[in-house]
């Protein structure tokens, strides 16, 4: 069974342990510092205390049971063999960025970390079983992650007893974070009706939540990146929690062209004055990886 990061996340589950009177306590364990710099940050290696990426880029093949060919490291010495300009991962379906584990005859591709996932974990959002690690049989829509409610086609941790699905990137989330957008430690909690600080949408599973201030991240809003890249624009997006005090006009998203109420989170480009919802910019496709291929015998 996995064992997270106690150095990172070293209180009690969220759900039994109030930051409204334990700020200072939670601070002295050094919670995991959000957001991370840009989309390409492999989370699995900040969060799982047993994945040594040190260790793992020794190794140039390694067999990995939720592919069926060998899966070769690729580095700088090899990366014109890729021909892609955003890889994705196969497991987390997020950005890769070198080094990495893939076979390029299938288009599959893994961070070192996800490359070494542990089958089994326990997960406080389903404390009756142990989660086992599988991949969707639907490699179109995927499966719902029950904590973040998106569909996703990459690999997962479920029960097969109770049919409980968690994604990759919630599955190793920390009980306690530190973001920058708030100043008190956020605690993972269980519990419906919180609306999310960040997009305004209201919450029926679990939440990063500060007590004291009424303060709620969803899962996803908690790991949004600082700093996006988006092909509408050259420069990057940068995470923007409260309107440029020299923007006087209006915000409009540039993907549904409806205003952003400045309440609320956007990725800004200051240079070209272009603005995106949170959760345009990360749509319900986000946790999809499109083109791959289905062998039918």
């Amino acid at each position: 069974m996995v064992e997270l990061l106690d150095d990172l996340a070293s209180c009690p589950r969220g759900a039994e342990i109030s930051s409204s009177n334990k700020d200072d306590e939670l601070l002295e364990f050094n919670p995991v510092n959000l957001p991370v710099n840009d989309e390409f940050v492999d989370l699995t290696r900040y969060f799982v205390k047993d994945i040594n990426i040190n260790e793992f880029e020794k190794e140039t093949e390694i067999s990995n049971g939720s592919h069926e060919h060998p899966l070769l490291l690729f580095d700088v010495q090899n990366i014109n063999e890729v021909k892609d300009d955003k890889i994705l991962c196969n497991a987390c379906v997020q950005p890769i960025s070198l080094p990495f584990y893939g076979c390029r005859q299938c288009n599959y591709f893994v961070h070192l970390g996800c490359a070494h996932l542990p089958q089994e974990v326990q997960h406080p959002s389903h404390p009756e079983h142990l989660l086992e690690l599988g991949r969707s049989s639907n490699i179109y829509s995927g499966n719902m992650c029950h904590c973040c409610n998106m569909n996703s086609n990459g690999l997962f941790y479920w029960c097969q007893t109770c049919e409980f699905y968690v994604d990759i990137k919630c599955a190793f989330l920390p009980s306690t974070i530190k973001h920058e957008s708030h100043k008190h430690p956020l605690v993972q909690t269980e519990g419906s009706h919180h609306v999310c600080k960040s997009c305004n949408h209201e919450s029926s599973r679990f939440i990063f939540r500060c007590d004291t201030c009424n303060f709620n991240l969803d899962y996803d809003c908690a790991l949004f990146p600082k700093t996006i890249k988006h092909r509408w624009d050259r420069h990057p997006f940068i995470l923007t929690y409260h309107p440029p005090n020299d923007h006087l006009d209006e915000f409009y998203c540039e993907f549904c062209e409806e205003e952003i109420n400045p309440r609320y989170w956007m990725y800004y480009c200051h240079h070209c004055d272009q603005s995106f919802h949170v959760r345009c910019i990360y749509d319900k496709f986000s946790k999809i990886k499109f083109g791959g291929t289905l062998q039918i015998d």
